[in-house]
């Protein structure tokens, strides 16, 4: 079970982190003075985006025992990471 819900938040980084990266390719065209606003966008999404990866990384040493705690950890994660993606998208409309 631990093995299949890693993999399954794996694969939501790799799909969020592609999301991100689209993003930044939008916001490269964006007049000057949005680039600064979108950059501190970035940098929060990145943070973000390294806490997720740090949680999904700490799974991999957990046992059974932790999961609960562990995949409460990763799910906290994931939705903090996908709500700040939202929010960049809905800003970049």
């Amino acid at each position: 079970m631990l093995q299949s819900f890693r993999e399954k938040m794996e694969a939501e980084l790799r799909e969020l982190n592609a999301k991100i990266e689209i993003l930044r390719a939008k916001a490269s065209k964006a007049e000057a003075n949005k680039k600064i606003e979108f950059q501190e966008e970035f940098e929060d999404l990145e943070k973000k985006k390294e806490a997720f990866q740090q949680k999904v990384e700490d799974m991999k040493g957990s046992t059974s025992l932790a999961l609960e705690d562990v995949k409460m950890g990763v799910e906290s994660a994931y939705r903090d990471l996908k709500r700040g993606l939202d929010s960049a998208v809905d800003k970049f409309k």
